[in-house]
């Protein structure tokens, strides 16, 4: 997640307050929607992977401990189903057809033990840690977060904005205004967006 005192920098110096954290979240809710990748604080994340036919099983992430550093096996919970909403069968590391987690280059992969595979008929719905704290998201995604909010700030001028009062309820939004994507943008995109493993 990214802290106030640089959302703040990002949007001219002003005193954040919810409303700015909110255009923040959202921009920073775009990115993972672009890269398919998740940028918030460390939670539980699934993922649900068709099999590969191999020993392999890519993720689309390297798995996190609530530290932030490389995962172990523990975190990892994997669950697999013939087809969708079928029964869930439990698939532990510790089975002689469990799985190991292996890290090469930036990627996370799956390995079956025992010579099994990821069937390509199944569907395994892995659940891991994942995510960022506070501060430490990597500087280029940072960058386009506080640069995609700062041109969505300024885009808000006065003939924007919409507010109502009734009693103690009160609102302010703004109408819908896209915010352009730009060439910098889209490269940074472009290096983030995961790789699909047929």
């Amino acid at each position: 997640m990214i802290p106030d005192d640089r959302l703040s920098e990002a949007l001219g110096g002003v005193v954040v307050t919810q409303q700015h954290r909110d255009l923040r979240d959202r921009e920073l809710e775009w990115v993972e929607r672009q890269t398919g990748r998740h940028f918030r604080a460390v939670e539980n994340v699934t993922w649900y992977l068709r099999g590969s036919g191999t020993r392999r099983l890519w993720l689309p992430e390297v798995p996190k401990k609530a530290d932030g550093t490389a995962a172990v096996v523990t975190d990892l919970t994997v669950v697999y189903r013939l087809y969708p909403g079928a029964t869930d069968t439990a698939l532990t590391d510790s089975a002689d057809d469990g799985f190991v987690l292996r890290e090469e280059d930036g990627s996370a992969f799956l390995i079956r033990k025992g010579g099994y595979v990821w069937s390509s008929s199944y569907e395994f719905q892995v659940t891991a840690k994942q995510g960022y704290a506070t501060g430490s998201l990597p500087p280029d995604i940072e960058g386009l977060v506080l640069r995609r909010a700062a041109r969505r700030w300024l885009d808000l001028g006065a003939e924007n904005v919409r507010s109502e009062t009734i009693g103690p309820y009160s609102y302010t939004r703004a109408d819908a205004v896209g915010v352009p994507v730009v060439d910098d943008d889209e490269r940074t995109l472009r290096e983030w967006r995961g790789e699909v493993f047929a």
